[in-house]
């Protein structure tokens, strides 16, 4: 029984290590924030079962990012549309609609946007 809850702490703390790096962090911050020694990841890294995770995590990421960005530009368009409709529109809020369409249009055409 010891070995199987050894075996499930390794595999959650994997996937929290994978998490770490699919969002940035270096290997020396991720096993400080996991409590383990960087050598474990570096290992871990060899291991073909995680370095998929990692690639899963970011493209979980990427996906979440890009439904955002999706969101927000729905938004964006109604909320210019109803500003150009009015007779006084602020300069301030038709620019930060702009930028969020821009945005959009960037990921759409595979321009890597991110946010």
């Amino acid at each position: 029984m010891q070995r199987n809850a050894t075996s499930l702490a390794l595999q959650q703390r994997q996937r929290r290590a994978a998490a770490a790096l699919a969002s940035g962090h270096s290997v020396t911050r991720t096993a400080r924030i996991l409590g383990i020694n960087p050598c474990t990841i570096y290992r871990w890294l060899h291991q073909p079962s995680f370095r998929q995770a990692i690639e899963a995590a970011i493209a979980e990421r990427k996906r979440a990012e890009r439904e955002l960005i999706e969101r927000m530009a729905e938004r964006a368009a109604d909320s210019l549309s109803r500003e150009l409709s009015r007779r006084r529109s602020t300069v301030g809020k038709v620019a930060l609609i702009r930028g969020v369409l821009d945005l959009a249009l960037q990921m759409e055409a595979g321009q890597g946007a991110t946010l």
